[in-house]
């Protein structure tokens, strides 16, 4: 018994005629196989195009770690300029508290000066908070990258499947 149902499209020979081993005695016609065969190769197409558009997302992503990494170190950098501020109105105000104990320097000064110092490690706890942000805004992106990187495997495992099942 046959496994498919299908159809004779065309007769090569008809009874009667002499015939040796091999001959083509018709063509048969399968309309599930040749749709089958269709939609596989489809599959295979789409899935290529899969893959493509997953490479594409590594793309991607890897820019955004690289912008991501940048912005850790641009606020690495602005966090060392508010340091240095700090440091400079930390030794100022030290100096002008000593200066304001002997009388030499009236106290309003010694006030601004703690001020500024006050305002500069607010700026640089600020920045240590935007090193903080920036680092897991980085991780972040390097997780989307190893996922974009997880699809283009899972694409290429696709294709293969789709692949194999077109060639059977």
């Amino acid at each position: 018994y046959p496994k498919l149902t299908g159809y004779i499209e065309k007769w090569n020979v008809d009874i009667g005629d002499k015939v040796k081993k091999g001959d083509v005695l018709a063509k048969l016609f399968v309309p599930e196989l040749v749709e089958d065969f269709g939609t596989k190769k489809a599959t295979v197409k789409l899935n290529e195009e899969r893959v493509t558009l997953a490479m594409k997302m590594v793309e991607v992503a890897q820019a955004d770690v690289q912008s991501a990494q940048a912005a850790v170190d641009e606020s690495v950098a602005i966090l060392a300029k508010y340091q240095s501020e700090v440091d400079r109105w930390d030794t100022e105000v030290k100096r002008l508290d000593r200066e304001v104990k002997r009388g030499v320097v009236d106290p309003q000064i010694l006030l601004e000066s703690t001020n500024q110092w006050k305002s500069s490690t607010a700026s640089r706890d600020a920045a240590r908070a935007t090193i903080d942000k920036a680092r897991a805004d980085l991780l972040s992106r390097q997780a989307v990258l190893a996922k974009a990187q997880v699809d283009v495997a899972v694409a290429r495992a696709d294709l293969a499947v789709a692949v194999s099942e077109a060639r059977r």
